[in-house]
Formats: structure tokens, C-alpha cells, sequence
């Protein structure tokens, strides 16, 4: 009889080729050189730092950056009325929406911007241009040291530039985006259209961003834009990471000039960037109001009791029924 010795037990793995390890340190934080932020408007926007703008359609977004970029290639100051932080710089704009020759040169001229710093970048055929392809973002880099002097790139909108569209390819996409703007000392302005997510099924105006929510988590600013029934719009802090946290809003109108619009700052404010929310929950209940009228339902007082369960406010129900055309107002 032969005694068989007991083995380990039958724990099992497949070996294969183990990865060459990455090579690390371990930095001190009493080893790194502190930095001071280089601000081109302060709060709002720095070089080697992403600004994210959201809104509306029709919210001026693009009017704003427009204004910035003017501001920049003149060195004229700030619309909070600070001076010029940098001298005046280059400005390289990708914009898909509005056309350059029609739309964003006479603008930029109508808000007193030098055209000769104004620049734009084509790809041949006019084919379109993806931070995310990395052959892009070398002739993106290749650019940048050929025009040392762009201190500001604008992004407009950021979604027509990228083909990824999940949380993590997005995060993974704009890594190299965000080494280059740091590396070329560059201020990157992205403009974001809001879904249409309703103001019953967002937590904040954060969530109204379009697309991932990356596009919210990597910028270090994020500022949002309405306007209210006064026709005045409201640039409001949505996220700020760095520097002195901005209170209230930085108010403006549009007017025309050279019958181009252009912005007039009118100064600080107090409206919110949730403030919009409020807006879209009034739209959102006329819209309701209008759904239920045209379903058949016109008794007032069970349209107005649907509503309160819907969490409408008498305001905004008393608001939304001076929204309806003359023909529906009857019924109600």
C-alpha cells in the first residue's frame, strides 16, 4: 500500500504573461513648486484651464465667447470692468453652427475684435475636426507651436468635435486634450447645448448639460446662460474649482450694432444658475396646460388640480394660462 502525500488544495489559476510593470515615483507635495492661476478673466476663464458654457437655444452662448475672443485680441478689459490681465493674443475658433464669413467675422468685428488674431483651422475638404482623433490633436499641437501666441481656443459646440459619447470614453477622449491646452498654456472655452431633459427629472442646472457628465466634471468652470422676461440674460456660475468663488450673475442685453448683435454687460446680478430651472419648469407647465386643454379636459378646476399634483405652483399655473394662444385661453 502506498501512502499518497496530501497536495495543496485545487485552487487552480491560469498564469500568463505577466505585463512589464509601469514604472512610478512617489512626489512629496512639499517637493511641488505651488502655482499661481493665469487668469484671463478672473472666475471665469485661465490659461491651461477648460470653461464650459451651457444654455438654451438662443441663450447667446456663442455671443459670449465671441465677446471674449474680441476682448482678448484687443486687450480691452473684462466685462466686470477689470483690465486686461494678458497682452492681446491670438484667438483659434472651431465653430459647425454659424458660418464664418456671414455669421462669426462680422460679429467678432461688430464687438470691436481684431480680425488679424482672429484664427480658424480647416482640414482639408473641410472635413470635420475631432479632439478625439489623434491625429487631430497633433495638427492641433503642430498649430499651437507654429502660433505660439494663442492664449484661447473656443470649442462651439463641443459635441460636433468629439464621436465618443460615453461617460468614460469621454473622460479617456479628453485626457490628451487637457495635457495640451496645459502644456500650450492655452484657455479652452467649450460651448454645450442643455438636453431636453424636463425640470421635473433634474437634481440641478448641472444636469441639463448635454451629453455626458463629463462634460460638467473636467472643466475647472462651468457657467450657464438664460434670460428672464425682461429680456435681460445671466451668465451664472454653475461649477467653480480654483479662485474666488463668483456670487450672482454677470447680467447683459443684446443690442445691435453695425446690424450685427452684440453684447452689452450691463454688470453683477443676482440671478442663479437653478434660476433657469425655474424657467423651464414655467415652460414645462404650459406645455402641460396644453396637453391636457387639447386632450378634451376643460374644466378649470380639475386642469388646475392636476397641475398642483404635477408640483406646478399657483403662480405658475396662473402664468402658464396667460402663455396659452387666445383660442385655448377660453377653455380654461
Amino acid at each position: 500500500h502506498t501512502h499518497r502525500p496530501r497536495t495543496a488544495p485545487a485552487h487552480r489559476f491560469r498564469v500568463g504573461r505577466q505585463a512589464k510593470p509601469t514604472a512610478w515615483t512617489v512626489e512629496r507635495f512639499a517637493d511641488i513648486e505651488p502655482e499661481e492661476i493665469d487668469w484671463l478673466f478672473e472666475g471665469y476663464a485661465a490659461r491651461g484651464m477648460i470653461t464650459g458654457m451651457s444654455g438654451e437655444p438662443d441663450s447667446a452662448k456663442s455671443l459670449i465667447s465671441v465677446d471674449w475672443a474680441a476682448r482678448y485680441t484687443t486687450g480691452r478689459g473684462w466685462p466686470e470692468g477689470s483690465p486686461a490681465r494678458q497682452k492681446p493674443g491670438k484667438v483659434l475658433i472651431f465653430a459647425t453652427e454659424d458660418d464664418a464669413a456671414a455669421t462669426i467675422l462680422p460679429r467678432f468685428v461688430a464687438a470691436g475684435g481684431n480680425a488679424e488674431q482672429l484664427l480658424r483651422l480647416r482640414l482639408d475638404n473641410d472635413r470635420g475636426f475631432y479632439f478625439d482623433d489623434p491625429q487631430h490633436l497633433d495638427i492641433l499641437r503642430q498649430v499651437t507651436e507654429q502660433h505660439p501666441d494663442i492664449g484661447m481656443v473656443i470649442i462651439d459646440p463641443i459635441l460636433e468635435h468629439l464621436r465618443v459619447n460615453k461617460e468614460q470614453t469621454t473622460r479617456e477622449a479628453y485626457a490628451p486634450l487637457r495635457v495640451l491646452i496645459k502644456q500650450r498654456h492655452i484657455a479652452l472655452i467649450q460651448i454645450v447645448h442643455t438636453n431636453k431633459r424636463s425640470a421635473d427629472n433634474v437634481g440641478s442646472i448641472g444636469d441639463k448639460v448635454g451629453g455626458v457628465k463629463a462634460l460638467v466634471g473636467l472643466p475647472r468652470f462651468v457657467y450657464s446662460v438664460h434670460k428672464t422676461d425682461d429680456d435681460i440674460r445671466h451668465l451664472c456660475r454653475v461649477k467653480q474649482n480654483v479662485g474666488r468663488t463668483i456670487k450672482g450673475s454677470m447680467d447683459f442685453r443684446i443690442v445691435e450694432k453695425a446690424r450685427q448683435p452684440v453684447i452689452t454687460w450691463i454688470g453683477l446680478g443676482t440671478a442663479t444658475a437653478n434660476d433657469a430651472l425655474t424657467m423651464t419648469k414655467k415652460a414645462d407647465c404650459a406645455a402641460k396646460l396644453l396637453e391636457l386643454l387639447r386632450d378634451g379636459n376643460n374644466d378649470s378646476a380639475t386642469i388646475r388640480q392636476e397641475l398642483t399634483d404635477l408640483e406646478f405652483s399657483k403662480p405658475q399655473i396662473d402664468r402658464a394660462v396667460t402663455k396659452l394662444p387666445d383660442c385655448e385661453t377660453v377653455t380654461c
